[in-house]
């Protein structure tokens, strides 16, 4: 879910959506990214 979420912040900040920004914004938050889902 919380990749959801993460797709949802980014485009509602105007950033592009991708593997990168998910990674970071995942990180940011305390979560571990799998890179599989990114």
């Amino acid at each position: 879910m919380e990749y959801v979420y993460t797709a949802m912040l980014l485009h509602s900040a105007g950033t592009e959506v991708n593997a990168k920004s998910v990674e970071k914004v995942l990180k940011a938050a305390g979560v571990k990214a799998e890179k599989s889902r990114a």
